[in-house]
């Protein structure tokens, strides 16, 4: 249940799926406020949104883990098939290879590419910059899903169209067990 602090009453109330059994939790939880839609992480492949805009509050989507990471990591070694392909002059390479090496927050997250379970969820209502071959750029985007997955990458998704990745960020060697910000 959502619940007002100021006025003390109820928002609105996510029922439990009915394919989740009694004795099974959801992982995680996950609301913004803007677009008044919650995320339930409710196994590490499968997270579903609703819209609290009613109560209760109604399905709006399902997303797949899987097919979602699927998509990028083929784009990713696409692309990076494409930049080994290409005749690079010696210093654009270099100096490709020193961006790819100390940046971390990247469009397509230069760093290690798979398909793997999601352990958290958070939201993120503020606008975000990242580094592209291009340089520094930023979505216009400010409010964004944070999926924290098993390897240590975060994925900053579209809060409205499902699987629409903005970025990642490798935040860490280890799974991202809890994703909040201050």
């Amino acid at each position: 249940r959502l619940f007002s602090r100021k006025e003390r009453k109820n928002l609105s109330t996510v029922l439990p799926p009915p394919s989740i059994s009694p004795f099974q939790q959801v992982e995680c939880v996950a609301y913004n406020r803007t677009n008044n839609m919650a995320f339930l992480l409710l196994n590490p492949w499968e997270i579903w949104s609703y819209t609290t805009k009613s109560d209760p509050a109604c399905r709006h989507s399902v997303w797949d883990i899987t097919a979602i990471q699927e998509e990028y990591v083929t784009k990713a070694r696409e692309a990076a098939a494409d930049t080994e392909n290409r005749q690079l002059r010696p210093s654009n390479r270099a100096a490709l290879r020193k961006l790819q090496q100390t940046e971390k927050a990247t469009y397509n997250g230069w760093g290690q590419q798979g398909v793997v379970a999601c352990t958290s969820l958070g939201t993120l209502q503020s606008g975000v910059e990242y580094w592209t071959e291009n340089g520094r750029c930023c979505p216009r985007a400010t409010d964004f899903l944070l999926m924290g997955l098993q390897d240590g990458r975060v994925l900053f998704m579209d809060v409205l169209k499902m699987g629409v990745k903005h970025l990642e960020l490798q935040a860490d060697k280890d799974a991202i067990t809890e994703v909040s910000h201050d």
